[in-house]
């Protein structure tokens, strides 16, 4: 069961890399003039940017709709089949039905949520994308009426201000959070080598005992941004030409002199077979990665470990929201309250890895036998993130087409040194 595939998805973010420079991410899907968009204030942490408000939003009171089928369209395998099974059984007296569309390329996903005739009721938009589609009228204003559940949010994404990049919680909800750092194998590093104990904790992509078996995300923004937090750029997001330029010299550094890689599942796949010793890591990926270490995942988990910058490093979150066009819009609503419910988020995150940013989801919760102990004892600290941790850290936050394009060029550079 492939459930991080959502994480080598995301990375296909890095096809913006066959598209001309400053392409818009909605291109494809409207003649409409996409990058109007960035002539607006882009939002940044502790700048907030208001959604452009367009559409309507349904009014408070409404009875779910009657033997309907809910079209919700996910990233691949995002979603645990209990949690649908689960959300039926709650509407069961409506006759509800959930059909699941699944997409594996965030900017196809966009252009076919946001085409005439598309009839999703449930959309799963990056945070890059909600100004575009808010513009183009695609997703639907929320009704917090039928959102009980946003009382369970951490505040950072709770209303009445809610996140920088929707203030007050206009046009989406929080699904998970993750952190990007750098995961080992414990049995295949040794102990003076571990990132934690290391000057530079990026220095052992670079050590010649882990020739060849040392990689990096296939996403041009995380390495890039972990090289530059780790040369001393605080604002990642206003990173300027020679500061990518310094942090893909440093990656084609490692390239060249210890055959650094590029890979799109080796920080779980990669690492629980061993296939590679180090790896840049998403969080949840590494608390994934017991799937796919063979018949001993107990074992795998022993073998892995993960760092991160605790105190403000890359820290993301994927989102939820209603689309203009559903049919159902009540219980689309409803169905993303579910999904803020405790126990549903938890038995979610136990089947894909991925920690939802809910009060209640403590690092105890994590480790409770009511949730399965889903985290080893020895990842507690440093895989799951703590509201004060996300609050702290760097959000990689939506970029102008150009400075977009400037990321991307260096990243290819970086391709180019790694293919040679």
């Amino acid at each position: 069961m492939r459930a991080m595939d959502r994480r080598k998805f995301l990375r296909l973010a890095a096809a913006a890399a066959a598209l001309p420079a400053g392409a818009s991410l909605l291109e494809a899907c409207s003649p409409a003039s996409p990058n109007q968009v960035t002539s607006r204030a882009l939002p940044r942490p502790g700048a907030p940017v208001a959604l452009q408000f367009n559409g309507s939003p349904i009014a408070p009171g409404l009875a779910p709709e009657r033997n309907a089928t809910l079209r919700v369209y996910e990233w691949r395998q995002y979603l645990a089949p209990w949690v649908i099974r689960s959300f039926e059984a709650k509407y069961a007296r409506t006759g509800v039905r959930v059909e699941l569309t699944s997409f594996e390329n965030r900017d196809v996903a966009a252009a076919t949520v946001a085409a005439p005739g598309a009839t999703f009721d449930v959309f799963f938009p990056t945070v890059d994308q909600l100004a575009p589609l808010t513009t183009l009228g695609v997703l639907r204003p929320l009704t917090h009426d039928y959102l009980a559940n946003l009382a369970n949010v951490w505040p950072a994404f709770a209303p009445p201000t809610g996140p920088y990049f929707d203030p007050g919680v206009r046009y989406s909800v929080p699904y998970t959070v993750y952190s990007t750092g750098i995961g080992w194998r414990r049995d295949l590093v040794r102990a003076q080598d571990a990132p934690p104990v290391l000057r530079d904790p990026c220095d052992v992509f670079g050590d010649p005992r882990y020739r060849g078996r040392a990689g990096v995300l296939d996403a041009y923004r995380e390495p890039l941004a972990m090289i530059m937090q780790m040369q001393g750029v605080r604002d990642l997001n206003g990173a300027g030409a020679p500061e990518l330029s310094r942090a893909a010299d440093e990656l084609i550094r490692f390239a060249q002199g210890n055959g650094l890689r590029i890979s799109e599942d080796g920080d779980y796949q990669g690492l629980a077979t061993g296939e590679f010793a180090v790896h840049q890591a998403w969080s949840g990926d590494i608390l994934a990665a017991r799937r796919f270490g063979g018949a001993e995942p107990a074992a795998t988990d022993r073998r892995l470990a993960y760092w991160w910058m605790q105190d403000g490093g890359v820290v993301g979150c994927d989102l939820l929201a209603v689309t203009a066009a559903g049919q159902n819009p009540v219980l689309a609503h409803l169905f993303l309250n579910h999904l803020l419910d405790l126990d549903v988020a938890m038995r979610n995150f136990a089947w894909n890895g991925y920690q939802p940013p809910l009060v209640g989801a403590s690092t105890e919760a994590f480790a409770s036998d009511r949730w399965g102990r889903a985290v080893p004892a020895h990842l507690l600290d440093t895989t799951i993130i703590t509201p004060e941790r996300y609050a702290a850290g760097a959000s990689l936050a939506p970029l102008s087409p150009a400075a977009d394009s400037a990321w991307i060029a260096e990243w290819r550079r970086v391709q180019s040194a790694v293919s040679a």
